[in-house]
């Protein structure tokens, strides 16, 4: 009985771990009227593109990214099925009417898949928060080498 019990738990996050081990890249997009901001996070840099302004120069910030980055990153995906993520509803729809900015997380996977999930300002699904928190956490650190 143990061993079928164990053989079930087992069976069940397998595909979960299988997934999260195929991801190359994840995006957070975030735009409206004059505002552009594109972090792109993969397993060894972080890089953020930001224009807030209309006509003004895009800022452009690059640095590396920890491997603890990237497993609280890999961890906080790995409770979302990827495939699920495009039907996520999300919370609200101000973006429809430009009452909030215009959001996407994107996964994209090493076999060319990609998953993308849109929303308001930085407020996602329930089930994406705990990785919009960790971008965001790891968008705002400033500190850590920076990429030339």
């Amino acid at each position: 009985m143990k061993y079928f019990l164990l053989y079930f738990l087992i069976s069940l996050t397998t595909p979960l771990a299988a997934q999260v081990d195929n991801i190359e890249k994840i995006s957070f997009q975030s735009l409206s009227r004059g505002y552009f901001e594109n972090v792109v996070i993969t397993q060894d840099s972080l890089i953020i593109r930001k224009s807030e302004n209309r006509g003004s120069v895009e800022q452009t910030t690059r640095r590396y990214l920890t491997k603890k980055e990237w497993k609280s990153l890999v961890r906080d995906l790995s409770k979302v099925i990827l495939s699920d993520i495009p039907v996520l509803k999300s919370p609200t729809a101000k973006r429809t009417y430009d009452g909030a900015r215009h959001s996407s997380i994107i996964i994209y996977t090493t076999d060319g898949s990609s998953y993308e999930h849109l929303f308001d300002n930085e407020d996602p699904n329930d089930k994406l928060e705990p990785l919009m928190k960790c971008i965001i956490s790891i968008r705002d650190r400033i500190d850590g080498a920076l990429l030339d």
